[in-house]
């Protein structure tokens, strides 16, 4: 199947590090950033969401 290269799906097959302006450091690799979204408070938590694509169908995430 030739997909051109302009389309979404070449777009996802070419996911790395080096085209996204955050970076997640971790145990675990194949995954990169999608969008994240923080709320801070001053007297409450921090909550930090973070959505990942992962570059491997099959990777293992540990529960």
């Amino acid at each position: 199947m030739d997909v051109p290269s302009s389309s979404p799906l070449a777009s996802l097959a070419s996911l790395s590090h080096r085209e996204r302006l955050i970076q997640l450091t971790g145990p675990q690799d194949g995954l990169v950033v999608e969008r994240f979204e923080g709320e801070e408070t001053v007297c409450g938590q921090t909550r930090l969401q973070i959505d990942c694509l992962a570059t491997d169908a099959f990777l293992e995430l540990d529960p």
